[in-house]
């Protein structure tokens, strides 16, 4: 029994994961309740698992009826029945059938196999499993000898020894009638009852060799025999003094052994809990890695080598994975590269491979006098100096990020040149939206990238509002129109389009999506990551021009009032440490 209550508590210490067919962890909060909290009714996960193990050991079988949602067909518990309450029947057809008669009150249930959660590790007809123990008749025998030729050693002594009769010359039936009355002699009497001669007699007991009775008491033959049928390391069961420490020895176990029981449960349990669309996507598997897991300084090696990923590496040590799309891709040393690719890399930036800066474009497009204001408010915006200022001292390259709904079509067009005259590569990541002036500046990029789920919107230029006479409308119109035109210029030699189908575009205000803008030739590629949100309003996010006003007509009083306060706060510290 200590052989099958270790194989029953490390298969009922180990939790049940669902991992789909690359070998990744899929959460699943019901299934983990199923086959890691609560199984049956009336007892935990961990005790239903002994219980399986323990009866499928000891019998061949072990039975557990499954109680599904009649809507969902998904498994919700467990129950539980002894190998003699559970009788096996083949139909014709070649079904199973499995009778369960409940023992409290001889209810009969009757069920088909896939409601039936079947365990067997040996099995000469895959209907019905066979027990290991079957195979140990021989040395349980000799260990039920060994202990008899003990028990009546101590209970009736050894008797064998020399009897030497003084002064006589025995014939040979003389001898035997002297050996016939010392049998007599002891009859009746016990290993401890002492014997009794005249002095005629004299007697010398027998020595027997101690390495005959070690062989007598010895089990060691056997525990090892019982191991090497269940699949126990023998020092598991204290026969030997192995040179491996016990870490590696349970690793290997872990490892090499309870597979053979792993791979029984598991299989069954996918094919009954998991329907078939599951079955083709996913597996059961045990989490062994509270054994046989990596510790922490192999997995980071295995990530600098790209073997892993970080969100793999996140998995190996049972972290939840991030949700960054960057942690499931392979990380890689720049001071390592193809051999074919030595040359390119050590041409590129006088020998260096950096990776480029990456800049924001978020919020509308704004004056470069109204930064501030925003940066105030704690609102997003942009201006084309705050785009410039952050370029790198080394003219070295840069991504863009953008999701803007536009602005300003003279703050966008001097992005637009800025980008269009920067000596380093540009690259513009849309991952939200790029409408109106924002459209317009991206196209000042080498390459333009666009998210999925990002737009792109084009439009004719507009003026908010507009008064005076009849000659300063003209003037605003020409002014429109210019713009207008300036904007068809960057969308035409970007595109390559013709004008004419630019300027039917700007006239409908033309939306995007992502394929359709690179097919356009708005944009160059479709990212290949997923998940970014999208963007479910157009206001320009501009503030009026009245309330920019009001910020710098009053920015002296408000900076003396921060100062004042700050001024209070000091002395609170100060009078608080007094």
């Amino acid at each position: 029994m200590t052989a099958v209550s270790i194989i029953a508590g490390d298969v009922a210490r180990f939790p049940l994961l669902k991992k789909d067919l690359m070998g990744n962890i899929e959460q699943d909060e019901d299934m983990n309740y199923l086959l890691n909290v609560k199984s049956t009714s009336n007892t935990s996960a961990r005790q239903w698992k002994f219980a399986m193990t323990v009866n499928t050991i000891l019998t061949g079988n072990s039975f557990s009826r499954i109680l599904r949602d009649p809507i969902s067909g998904k498994p919700l518990e467990f129950q539980f029945f002894r190998p003699s309450e559970t009788t096996v029947e083949e139909t014709n057809d070649h079904e199973l059938i499995y009778t369960f008669r409940d023992r409290l009150n001889g209810k009969e249930i009757v069920c088909t196999a896939e409601d039936v959660i079947h365990w067997k590790f040996f099995s000469h007809d895959t209907i019905l499993g066979r027990s290991p123990l079957l195979s140990l008749g021989d040395e349980i025998s000799l260990q039920n000898g060994g202990l008899n030729t003990l028990i009546k050693f101590f209970r009736d002594g050894f008797s064998s020894g020399i009897i030497k009769l003084k002064g006589a010359q025995l014939n040979g039936e003389a001898r035997k009638k002297a050996r016939m009355d010392f049998e007599q002699m002891r009859e009746g009497s016990t290993g401890g009852s002492p014997l009794v001669f005249d002095d005629t007699q004299e007697y010398t007991p027998l020595e027997i060799d101690t390495n005959v009775l070690q062989l007598i008491t010895s089990n060691n033959f056997s525990t090892a025999q019982i191991a090497k049928a269940l699949r126990v390391p023998s020092f598991k069961l204290g026969v030997n003094s192995p040179n491996q420490s016990v870490a590696q020895l349970t690793e290997d176990y872990v490892t090499n052994d309870l597979p053979f029981y792993f791979d029984a449960i598991t299989s069954e349990l996918a094919l009954k809990v998991f329907d078939d669309e599951e079955r083709r996507k996913y597996r059961v598997d045990f989490d062994t890695r509270s054994v046989t897991g990596r510790n922490v300084d192999e997995i980071v090696k295995l990530v600098n080598n790209q073997i892993l990923t970080p969100n793999q590496a996140l998995i190996e040590l049972g972290k939840e994975c991030s949700t960054d799309p960057n942690m499931d891709r392979y990380q890689s040393s720049l001071n390592y590269v193809f051999l074919d690719k030595k040359e390119e890399y050590q041409s590129m930036k006088g020998g260096e491979t950096r990776m480029p800066k990456r800049i924001k474009m978020k919020g509308p497009l704004i004056p470069n006098n109204s930064q501030e204001a925003y940066d105030y408010f704690g609102l997003e915006a942009v201006s084309a100096k705050a785009i410039t200022d952050s370029f790198p001292e080394d003219n070295s390259d840069i991504v863009l990020e953008v999701n803007s709904n536009g602005g300003l079509v003279t703050v966008g067009s001097e992005i637009y040149t800025a980008l269009k005259s920067y000596p380093g590569n540009v690259t513009v990541e849309v991952t939200g939206m790029a409408a109106s002036a924002a459209s317009v500046a991206i196209m000042g990029a080498d390459k333009v990238l666009i998210s999925p789920t990002a737009q792109i919107m084009i439009h004719k230029a507009l003026y908010g509002y507009v008064s005076g006479n009849s000659d300063d409308l003209d003037k605003a119109s020409n002014a429109l129109k210019s713009s207008d035109q300036a904007i068809v210029n960057a969308y035409v030699a970007k595109t390559g389009l013709e004008e004419s189908v630019i300027i039917d575009m700007m006239k409908n205000e033309t939306f995007m999506s992502a394929s359709e803008a690179v097919e356009k030739g708005f944009a160059d590629e479709v990212m290949t990551f997923e998940d970014i949100g999208t963007v479910a309003s157009l206001e320009s996010g501009l503030l009026p021009q009245a309330v920019i006003d009001d910020f710098y007509a009053n920015r002296s009083k408000r900076k003396s009032e921060i100062q004042n306060m700050l001024r209070e706060v000091e002395k609170e510290e100060l009078l608080r440490g007094l």
